[in-house]
């Protein structure tokens, strides 16, 4: 491989991994997904999150955010095993 078909196949496995990414946030709970949609996707603040958008405390959005980001990793990790 030369160092430009590199960069091609590279960009095919980042074109993959957002696609899996993508498609398993869509999987997650309502209130999971728009949490890691704003949090990830439209750079919001967990405090900007809870001020405008869930209604919820600002230490209870953090234990969201948490378990939130863990199902999505096991999500991604059971789909890379298969």
């Amino acid at each position: 491989f030369s160092t430009k078909d590199l960069g091609v196949e590279e960009c095919l496995i980042s074109k993959e991994r957002r696609l899996r990414v993508t498609h398993h946030i869509e999987k997650l709970p309502e209130r999971d997904k728009k949490l890691i949609t704003l949090r990830y996707f439209h750079d919001k603040t967990l405090r900007d999150i809870v001020k405008n958008e869930l209604q919820v405390d600002g230490s209870w959005v953090t234990r969201l955010h948490s378990a939130a980001l863990s199902s999505l990793r096991d999500k991604l990790e059971r789909d890379c095993l298969f």
